[in-house]
């Protein structure tokens, strides 16, 4: 127990913020990875599970250790304001005065656990997570939890949030000057231009991410600021439930009122299309409602603060604009319905809705995920999206069909595997599974925040534009080559046999097609092992082994899963309609490892030489603007 007390002395000491921020790093100097990432999840799950009231500062360690890119200057003096406004984006605006956290899977828990009146407590929102929390209005927040895959997206948020806090509050303490200008402001005073921009000056941040602060905050920053400056956050994080048992039930209980609806349509044994996709987009394209609302959608524009929506309306109406009338009104309709006030003119959209078959279930329980059931056979075709027609206006005619759209927001990680079960469970007869957003990880269990550049033992250094550029360029070249292997695969023979040739020539171009197929495969590996990762570019030489021996180790194991699904899987019998999806992600999984041995084999060989592998050819250790090129490694 003093070991604990000392530990969080440790952590909450004021003056300094470089001392909370110092990190256990492993002996030999390695930038952390997915070792360290596992421990992390560990660490906080086992504490949460087993030893009530856990303060954030405990959990620095681990965090600082897991190295997130999305934190990646956690260890810096001065502020990350990239991570701290990605952290405030994902937590109510009420987290400036909170203190206490609780993190449970449903009312009954937290009536269990003290709070009889948390579901009197105020519905509080985070515009970058679709999450019901509820605050007293004092100093605690409780949230329903849904899924592993919420504590992996929560819990880095508020670590990574009383971190940056807590940098700020450390300099503000240091500075007379600076905790003068924000009591200034706070009271009311109006600062010059120049004080305000010393302000962020002495807070160590550069004029964007300054003027960042500033609109996250909007007018609340010097109130905040103040704040920032009185106290230190220590945060407690407790959690209430938190089994996987409660997890299936929470998934359970919110699929329970669909399960009526499709009963009460006697839809059970109809087919069923699952998306999952945002709740605004396919009612607007199939009902109608934005268009038949055109006059008072344009003028909601126009009386409006949005810059951007009053352009392209002038843009279109000049005649001037390559979008069309249906996507302005699409983007005007989601702030129109949903300003407050509106209760009435939401009513007669869910009335008009409900008369062509679609209906809407709220979100119940911790599931914050709301849910749409659309019968096809009362669709009017007269209403559709025009983008849905032919171009002679003829839309397709979808009232002869019995089947039925079964429609859910955009879920979170292992919350979409979970409901994507749920509903596979609940339905005899699914047609079709079309899965977009997050909702695509399914089986994945770390959140955003976890994301690393963990092969070569790289921190992602590049800017906001190279790295997406990249990200765009090595995704472009992922499509042209699946395009390249699926015309070697299925398109070559056809085009063989059309053209007649010489069954001896035709035999051996059949045969050459794998061979072509591997060499594509590696050369693809290749420039992603070359261009991927955040560091000095290796030779060919360096990157061509791992490429090779991925693509051999890719070809035998996809032939081996493809002989064990065959013969000793029971995908279909355990998943039914969804065995072939399972199955799919299964491959892809694998192939993902097959891909990270590659390049651990390749960062490994660059590790084990102490010759200069990057493009520099003779520049020094230390040098070289890649890790494993700048540092030799243990001989196994």
């Amino acid at each position: 127990m003093a070991q604990a007390t000392d530990f969080e002395a440790e952590h909450e000491r004021p003056p300094t913020a470089e001392r909370e921020m110092r990190a256990p790093i492993s002996p030999n100097g390695r930038v952390p990875g997915k070792r360290e990432v596992d421990l992390y999840v560990r660490t906080y799950t086992t504490l949460l599970q087993s030893s009530g009231a856990v303060p954030v500062s405990t959990l620095i360690p681990a965090h600082l250790t897991a190295s997130s890119s999305l934190h990646a200057g956690a260890e810096e003096a001065a502020p990350d304001l990239n991570a701290f406004i990605y952290s405030a984006q994902r937590i109510p605006e009420s987290i400036v005065n909170v203190t206490d956290i609780l993190l449970g899977q449903s009312a009954r828990g937290f009536r269990r656990a003290g709070h009889p009146d948390v579901d009197a407590w105020e519905i509080v929102s985070a515009p970058g997570r679709r999450r019901r929390w509820r605050y007293d209005g004092a100093q605690t927040l409780a949230v329903t939890i849904a899924s592993a895959s919420d504590l992996d997206d929560l819990v880095p948020s508020i670590v990574a949030y009383q971190l940056e806090w807590n940098k700020m509050h450390g300099i503000i303490a240091d500075d007379a000057l600076l905790r003068d200008l924000i009591g200034r402001a706070a009271r009311g005073e109006q600062l010059s231009t120049d004080e305000t921009a010393e302000v962020g000056a002495r807070l160590l941040l550069d004029t964007a991410s300054w003027q960042r602060l500033q609109s996250v905050w909007g007018a609340a920053v010097w109130k905040n600021l103040e704040l920032v400056a009185s106290q230190r956050k220590r945060m407690m994080l407790r959690m209430i439930g938190g089994t996987h048992l409660g997890n299936a039930r929470a998934t359970h209980q919110w699929w329970a009122p669909a399960e009526r609806v499709l009963h009460d349509l006697h839809a059970i044994d109809r087919p069923v299309y699952f998306v999952s996709s945002n709740t605004h987009s396919i009612v607007n394209i199939l009902s109608g409602t934005s268009r038949r609302r055109k006059a008072e959608l344009i003028d909601f524009i126009r009386q409006g603060n949005s810059a951007d929506l009053k352009e392209e309306l002038a843009q279109l109406e000049a005649g001037n604009s390559r979008s069309n009338w249906e996507n302005l009104l699409y983007f005007a309709a989601r702030p129109y319905f949903a300003k407050s006030g509106r209760e009435k003119e939401r009513q007669a959209r869910s009335r008009e809705e409900l008369q062509i078959g679609i209906h809407h279930i709220d979100p119940q329980g911790p599931v914050d995920v709301g849910i749409q059931i659309i019968e096809l056979a009362q669709l009017d075709p007269s209403q559709f999206d025009p983008r849905l027609c032919d171009d002679h206006g003829v839309c397709l005619d979808p009232r002869a069909s019995d089947a039925i759209i079964v429609n859910v927001n955009y879920p979170l990680g292992l919350s979409a595997y979970n409901i994507l079960s749920q509903v596979g469970m609940s339905t005899d007869e699914l047609q079709g599974i079309y899965v977009l957003g997050k909702a695509a990880t399914l089986n994945g269990r770390i959140g955003d925040v976890m994301i690393s550049n963990v092969v070569y033992d790289e921190q992602e250094t590049r800017g906001f534009i190279s790295f997406n550029a990249m990200a765009v360029a090595l995704t472009l070249g992922g499509i042209i080559s699946a395009i390249v292997a699926l015309s070697l695969v299925a398109a070559l023979p056809a085009i063989l046999g059309w053209l007649w040739l010489p069954s001896g020539l035709e035999a051996t171009l059949r045969y050459l097609r794998w061979p072509l197929l591997g060499v594509a495969v590696v050369l693809g590996l290749g420039v992603l092992y070359r261009y991927g990762p955040s560091r000095e570019k290796a030779r060919w030489q360096w990157v061509s082994w791992g490429a090779v021996v991925a693509t051999v180790l890719w070809l035998i194991v996809s032939a081996g899963f493809s002989y064990y699904v065959s013969n000793f899987a029971s995908y279909n019998e355990t998943y039914g309609a969804l065995g072939a999806v399972i199955v799919l992600l299964m491959w892809f999984y694998l192939t993902a490892y097959v891909v990270l041995i590659g390049g651990e084999l390749n960062a490994e060989m660059e590790h084990q030489t102490a010759r200069d592998t990057t493009e520099r050819r003779g520049a020094p250790l230390g040098q070289r603007g890649a890790y494993v090129a700048d540092t030799v490694g243990a001989v196994p």
